[in-house]
């Protein structure tokens, strides 16, 4: 539901997005997808980790 939401916040703003064709347009999502799991995987690796003494 939070990919959908946003996805549909970053496709508001591209209005090139309405133009693509089908198959386009999926490429586009994927790329998007995988940006952001890039950088949510960069993020979790920059984490330290929790230590409980």
């Amino acid at each position: 539901k939070e990919l959908a939401t946003l996805w549909n916040e970053w496709n508001a703003k591209n209005q090139a997005c309405y133009m693509l064709q089908a198959g386009d347009y999926q490429k586009e999502r994927l790329n998007f997808y995988k940006s952001l799991h890039d950088r949510l995987k960069k993020n979790a690796n920059n984490l330290q980790p929790l230590v409980i003494e």
